[in-house]
């Protein structure tokens, strides 16, 4: 008999916002079809809206139960993935673990304003846990990711900012792709449009 080629099971824990769950629904659908089994962690409203999304391709690889769990507490491998572009993210982790210099590539820089607003919103109370600040939760988020953070990106977009992040993180960091959703069926394009007509003005 043939050696049966083991299967690894993966548990994606988006962020709670649409933003965050629709990018990790498809890099899940990726990680499907590179032989992955996945668990789709999320509250039950979230869930519903994602199970229209999900093909008979995908219904038998990705699962979607409600189990609100901590990897690292049950030290499960984690790997944090990030939904923003490198650019922001690079600046905004630039900000925290260097204040008061300057970001490296000049294009992009925050007005005083601005870096007064981040700081105060990153150094207040979190609005997620009770006995740390976001800053220190960003900061262990990307600590306790297992050797690599996977970002929705790609090189050719951002190279030099994918390079600074791992320089900060001091990780490496694999860019994914845009992954953009699979284009919608003929019936419902027709329904988004005729839905779009009728906003029309006179």
């Amino acid at each position: 008999m043939g050696a049966t080629q083991r299967r690894l099971s993966i548990l994606m824990l988006p962020w709670l916002a649409h933003g965050h769950i629709s990018p990790y629904l498809e890099l899940s659908k990726k990680l499907t079809e590179r032989s992955f089994h996945i668990y789709f962690c999320s509250t039950p409203i979230n869930l519903d809206s994602i199970k229209p999304k999900l093909s008979e391709k995908y219904s038998h690889s990705i699962q979607l139960p409600w189990a609100p769990s901590i990897a690292y507490t049950h030290n499960i491998p984690a790997v944090n993935f990030i939904t923003t572009g490198a650019a922001m993210t690079c600046l905004a982790l630039h900000a925290m673990k260097n204040p008061g210099e300057d970001f490296p590539f000049p294009e992009l820089h925050l007005h005083d304003y601005m870096k007064a607003r981040l700081t105060n919103s990153l150094e207040g109370s979190s609005t997620v846990h009770p006995y740390i600040n976001d800053k220190e939760r960003i900061l262990q988020s990307f600590a306790r990711s297992s050797n690599i953070v996977l970002i929705k990106t790609f090189r050719e977009l951002e190279g030099k900012y994918i390079d600074l992040l791992s320089s900060l993180i001091e990780k490496k960091v694999v860019p994914v792709g845009p992954l953009v959703e699979d284009p919608v069926c003929e019936e419902e394009k027709a329904k988004t449009i005729d839905w779009l007509d009728k906003k029309k003005g006179p």
